[in-house]
């Protein structure tokens, strides 16, 4: 027999033994050590994931699926988890979702979108948290919100605004509930209060405003007025005093 086909023989055996055996199958769950591409269906007989296995575990890209046949999301698994990049969508096909994860966690710069495309909120994850600074929008694009995260929470400045880009309020928060001092505003700019914020409530000293003139002022505890009110005419100047 010839030597260099039986060279060429043994090497291809040896190659097919060491390589990683491949299946497509249906809803069975691939034998250890065997990569399989996977579709599962659901009783109705609907395509609902379909992607790589192996040794029994998700690992390599994956597809879900909404019910009337849509993408639902897609992205990679390592060994079961989420991992790279990922992306979701509507039942309309729409991306509303798209991130980074590393082992199963929400990582780096995540985007959400409106059912029209608009950018919804984006911002930074780290380890499955918001971290830093986040903006938030209106369907139509228009900035509503921008300040920052700490480890998923609000925290520190933050500024609000109306629809037609108008500041609407504005001032720190603590532990995702506002705190100390705020500033709230109409739509057309005009300052309507201030005063201190605490575990999201009214606390302490607060002003209000009509027409950018002092309306009333005094104390509130636990979001009720407290204690001596003044009320002001709309010259600012005083008119009545009420005790609560």
């Amino acid at each position: 027999m010839n030597k260099k086909f039986l060279i060429l023989t043994f090497l291809t055996l040896v190659s097919i033994a060491i390589v990683v055996p491949f299946r497509a199958i249906g809803d069975d769950v691939p034998k250890k050590g065997e990569k399989a591409y996977v579709k599962k269906k659901s009783e109705k007989g609907i395509l609902v994931e379909e992607g790589w296995m192996l040794d029994g575990v998700k690992t390599g890209f994956w597809k879900f699926y909404h019910e009337n046949g849509k993408l639902k999301n897609e992205g990679n698994f390592v060994n079961n988890e989420l991992q790279d990049w990922w992306k979701e969508y509507d039942e309309e096909g729409n991306l509303i979702t798209e991130g980074f994860f590393v082992n199963g966690k929400k990582e780096a710069h995540w985007k959400y979108y409106y059912h029209n495309g608009n950018l919804m909120k984006d911002g930074i994850f780290d380890n499955n948290k918001k971290q830093g600074w986040w903006k938030e929008y209106s369907d139509d694009g228009t900035l509503m919100s921008i300040g920052q995260y700490e480890d998923g929470k609000r925290e520190g400045f933050w500024r609000m605004f109306c629809l037609n880009g108008n500041i609407r309020a504005e001032g720190n928060y603590s532990a995702d509930k506002k705190f100390d001092w705020w500033k709230e505003y109409d739509s057309v700019g005009n300052l309507i209060a201030e005063g201190y914020y605490y575990d999201n409530l009214y606390e302490g000293f607060w002003i209000h405003y009509k027409n950018g003139v002092k309306y009333s002022c005094g104390i509130y505890e636990q979001g009720a007025r407290k204690y001596t009110w003044k009320f002001f005419d709309e010259r600012g100047e005083l008119s009545q005093v009420y005790e609560y």
